[in-house]
């Protein structure tokens, strides 16, 4: 167990765009966001993530002339 926290400034290579509606926070597993980038890493090179407070993270990786594939992952739910 840990946290992460990555930053990304506007205006990089690392980051092409960014739209934000409003402040989200939500927690998910590390182990399988790393699987689902590991996989799709070699085909292709620009992810979309999307995700909300609460709601699952979805991963849309583009690949050209292939089409694209998506990952969604459900966020981990502390209980009190």
């Amino acid at each position: 167990m840990g946290n992460v926290v990555v930053e990304v400034e506007k205006g990089t290579d690392e980051l092409l765009n960014l739209e934000a509606k409003e402040s989200s926070k939500s927690t998910f597993s590390l182990n399988y966001l790393s699987e689902m980038v590991r996989a799709a890493s070699n085909l292709s090179d620009v992810v979309s993530l999307e995700f909300s407070t609460d709601m699952p993270v979805r991963l849309n990786f583009e690949m050209p002339s292939k089409g694209k594939l998506q990952y969604y992952l459900a966020p981990r739910i502390e209980s009190a």
